[in-house]
């Protein structure tokens, strides 16, 4: 799983190393499956190859707190805590 926060277009070779990364590990046989987060608040910036992961049109301390959240309600729905 790789988590990419704000590597705009203007940071070319930020974006390239977090989709290497994921594809490398979606490649490996790990059970990531290579996700890519990208989250970036401009639209066009969080672009992501279809396949490659998923995409967060937001600042990095809104999707982040979400995220957290979400994952906090299946742990506690899944484990009835």
């Amino acid at each position: 799983m790789v988590v990419e926060l704000g590597a705009g277009k203007a940071i070319p070779m930020m974006r390239m190393r977090a989709h290497r990364t994921a594809a490398t590990a979606a490649t490996s046989g790990r059970r990531s499956r290579g996700s890519l987060i990208r989250i970036n608040p401009d639209p066009a910036a969080g672009a992501v190859l279809h396949g490659a992961g998923v995409a967060q049109p937001a600042g990095a301390l809104a999707a982040l707190t979400t995220i957290d959240a979400r994952l906090r309600y299946l742990i506690q729905r899944a484990f009835r805590l």
